[in-house]
């Protein structure tokens, strides 16, 4: 296979098309869960996928979620513009638009699926693409998640002598290597989250508890439309928050679309979120309104949830009561609740024991 190196120092042409995309949803006896049921990915790069991941059950390594696969330009477009000032690439510089690259999230009960993911993946063609101490070269932090289809022999290769995807371009194509700047990035929306949510709790087990939820559910970007959604009805994030504040949308309430940053679904909810963003004359995607209503939410709707948290010793046990009882997900496994109580201490970590917190790298802010 022709082999594509996709960075920001070689974007892909103004017309590519991925070729042979399937729903990875249509791949038989799956050994992955998907975070929604819209994920493309390129046939062959799906198929193998799928045994490599069926050789880590083998070995007793289960519990992985396919986060994100193929991307539309537009998709893309949206992701960037929607994220400004994070490590998302712009249209054209992402490894998504190819269908040969996905993002695997470890959901399970052990702390080694990646690292099994990693040691094996050339064997079934793929390659993690952003490894450790390459980021000069890549343009993208170490990211344990990211795998890009490649084929077997080049995999193998890349493998064999430690080498990123454009060390390898440079030694057989003689392709120049770049140099990349790259800063770790910190979402802003963090820090105003939490100063709002401590300044009503008090609490940081409580604030870290439901923090953690509201990443796994928008990465803490307010203006997120849910992306499935996205795909399903060609319109991105601005194009619908847009059409929310001007009324050319107005199936907000009904659509059974996330939006903001509970990635707020049920329409009695929407309808309170858009009634209450008119009443304060701001827009359905402004991030102090959707703070605001939030906490409206936890002390009417859900007080319940709001008295449990507020007095909470363990971010573990907040976490859990927001997962079970606020957001309330399909997915309640102990792999899910481990994933964000993970994100939870992770904000606990950051903002009370900051001596233990080495870098925080968001990674639901996706390449």
């Amino acid at each position: 296979m022709d082999i594509l190196l996709v960075n920001k120092n070689h974007p892909l042409p103004d017309d590519y098309q991925a070729e042979d995309l399937i729903p990875l949803k249509d791949i038989s006896d799956k050994y992955f869960k998907l975070r929604n049921e819209s994920l493309l990915l390129n046939k062959t790069a799906a198929e193998n996928l799928n045994r490599l991941l069926a050789a880590a059950a083998d070995a007793g390594h289960t519990g992985f979620i396919i986060d994100s696969a193929y991307r539309s330009r537009k998709l893309q477009a949206d992701l960037y513009r929607t994220a400004q000032n994070t490590l998302t690439q712009p249209p054209g510089c992402s490894e998504h638009e190819t269908g040969l690259a996905v993002d695997i999230l470890e959901y399970g009960a052990d702390n080694d699926q990646l690292a099994w993911i990693t040691d094996h993946a050339a064997d079934y063609g793929f390659i993690l693409r952003y490894p450790d101490n390459k980021e000069h070269l890549t343009g993208i932090p170490y990211e344990s998640w990211h795998f890009r289809y490649v084929g077997v022999q080049v995999a193998r290769y890349l493998a064999e002598y430690n080498l990123c995807l454009e060390e390898y371009m440079h030694r057989k194509y003689n392709v120049p290597l770049g140099k990349f700047e790259t800063k770790r990035f910190v979402n802003p929306n963090e820090k105003i989250i939490w100063d709002f949510l401590m300044s009503k709790f008090g609490n940081p087990y409580a604030v870290a508890g439901l923090m953690g939820n509201l990443f796994a559910e928008s990465s803490l970007l307010p203006n997120i439309l849910e992306i499935s959604y996205q795909t399903k009805y060609n319109i991105d994030s601005q194009e619908y928050t847009e059409g929310v504040d001007n009324g050319t949308y107005d199936n907000f309430v009904h659509d059974a679309a996330g939006y903001g940053l509970a990635q707020w679904t049920y329409h009695k909810r929407k309808a309170n979120l858009l009634a209450f963003a008119k009443e304060t004359g701001r827009s359905i995607g402004d991030i102090m309104m959707q703070l605001e209503f939030l906490m409206i939410e936890l002390t009417t709707d859900f007080k319940e949830v709001y008295d449990s948290i507020i007095d909470s010793t363990s971010v573990t046990d907040a976490s859990d009561i927001v997962l079970m009882k606020f957001e309330n997900p399909h997915d309640q496994s102990m792999g899910t609740r481990k994933y964000r109580a993970k994100n939870s201490r992770l904000y606990f970590l950051r903002y009370i024991n900051k001596e233990q917190f080495l870098f925080f790298h968001q990674s639901h802010i996706l390449n």
